[in-house]
């Protein structure tokens, strides 16, 4: 803890959704098509680690500007 605040390692699907900006049934359209951030199941709940965030928006990011590359020739 910082500070007295204790650090978050993990938020549900629910919160990345709004954090991300689109809803639940996208996020498992993207999980279908292997493109949403690993998940963990506690209990019947599914929660994405800070790590499997920060990996998604890397993957994210690279998908981005590798269309972009392709899109430019």
């Amino acid at each position: 803890m910082a500070d007295g605040v204790a650090q978050i390692l993990a938020t549900s699907v629910r919160r990345f959704c709004e954090q991300y900006g689109f809803s639940k049934s996208t996020f498992y359209n993207l999980k279908k098509r292997g493109l949403a951030p690993k998940t963990i199941g506690v209990g019947a709940r599914q929660i994405i680690t800070n790590e499997a965030r920060d990996e998604w928006v890397a993957r994210m990011e690279a998908l981005e500007a590798a269309k972009a590359e392709g899109g430019s020739r």
